[in-house]
């Protein structure tokens, strides 16, 4: 089954919503390395825009796959 490549990132630094925002499908499939994990939770806990923006694109995919589920 071809997939998305495991992620072989070296620790990237989460300075900025853009850096935040170019690593969330990585951390929700839990593919980021724990620095950059580490990184990436330190953000959302100084970035209430970027909590929001995280669960308006886990109900993205929640809906995008119960849609299809029934489809």
């Amino acid at each position: 089954m071809a997939g998305r490549p495991k992620s072989k990132n070296k620790l990237k630094t989460v300075e900025t919503c853009r850096d935040a925002t170019s690593l969330l499908l990585e951390f929700l499939s839990e593919e980021l390395d724990p620095g950059t994990n580490s990184e990436f939770e330190k953000h959302l806990q100084i970035c209430p825009d970027c909590v929001a923006f995280l669960n308006t694109y886990k109900k993205t995919m929640e809906l995008t796959k119960s849609f299809l589920r029934e489809n």
